[in-house]
């Protein structure tokens, strides 16, 4: 997910609902948590660049390896 806040409003409209706060910013992740239609308990997360996480940075390390 590169955009947690344009991604939260496309979920609403796909039927998911959140918490009353929209996200937890801990600096290297944005995370959020809502429930899908269902009601099942969904963790969505956003990697901050440069934290080591982002599928470019998985990506490269793998291929290093």
């Amino acid at each position: 997910m590169t955009d947690i806040e344009t991604d939260m409003a496309h979920l609403r409209k796909c039927g998911m609902t959140f918490n009353e706060r929209d996200w937890v910013d801990a600096g290297h992740v944005k995370t959020l948590y809502g429930y899908d239609p269902e009601g099942n308990v969904i963790e969505i997360q956003q990697c901050m660049p440069a934290n080591g996480f982002t599928l470019e940075e998985l990506k490269a390390r793998a291929d290093a390896a």
